[in-house]
């Protein structure tokens, strides 16, 4: 709905000033954030886009001084050319933020909640094909100016979008301890592999050290 994906960003948060507690504050029981929710951010969004990662680059937040992040901001950029951005931490409330927001070449696909509530596509319509921009124009005199309003060179026409709400998916949040169960009895297959966590794990410890070095990580 929404065109070809061009970049995908995902916030989850919550808590406040006081930062983790109890295990989640201690690096040797292995707490912070990227351990605790990176992880299932990470995992979604090498689901979507099974293109290899060229780089990533990490931002470690500690508001408190504990030896764990708190909050991370993490970029990863795909061969292909998608970009995706993770954005978690604890030391925020939950603001009316879209926790998935999919930017493509002809909507924006948004799902408020981590458990998929407010799901929506904002399909942008065509522009006005008769719409000329004046690169000779005199500048605006007007102290703001509102998408395509005035005679700026930059004033665009305005974009009016459809939004299409999508029903939240049926899922059974159980399959995967079933399928674990049937593994170890021989009679099914992994549904996640070990080669699939251990890319996971391997990105996280990518980005730590990103985090740490404050530099882009060249990563496959």
């Amino acid at each position: 709905m929404a065109g070809k994906p061009l970049s995908l960003e995902n916030r989850i948060g919550g808590g406040g000033a006081d930062g983790p507690f109890g295990w989640r504050s201690e690096k040797r029981f292995g707490g912070g954030m990227m351990l605790d929710w990176g992880v299932h951010l990470i995992d979604r969004i090498v689901q979507m886009n099974k293109s290899k990662i060229k780089q990533i680059y990490c931002q470690i937040i500690n508001l408190t001084g504990t030896d764990v992040d708190e909050g991370f901001n993490l970029t990863l950029v795909f061969e292909d050319g998608f970009i995706a951005y993770i954005e978690s931490g604890v030391g925020h409330f939950d603001s009316p933020t879209p926790g998935w927001r999919l930017n493509g070449t002809t909507g924006i696909g948004e799902v408020i909640t981590f458990s998929g509530e407010g799901a929506k596509v904002l399909k942008a319509k065509p522009r006005d094909p008769n719409f000329v921009r004046d690169f000779n124009a005199l500048p605006v005199r007007k102290p703001t100016i509102k998408r395509g309003e005035g005679s700026s060179w930059f004033a665009a026409p305005p974009m009016n979008n459809d939004a299409i709400e999508l029903e939240r998916p049926i899922f059974d949040r159980n399959a995967l301890y079933r399928n674990l169960v049937d593994c170890i009895e021989g009679k099914a297959d992994q549904i996640v592999t070990g080669e699939q966590a251990l890319r996971v794990l391997k990105i996280m410890e990518a980005a730590l050290f990103s985090g740490e070095k404050n530099e882009f990580v060249d990563f496959e």
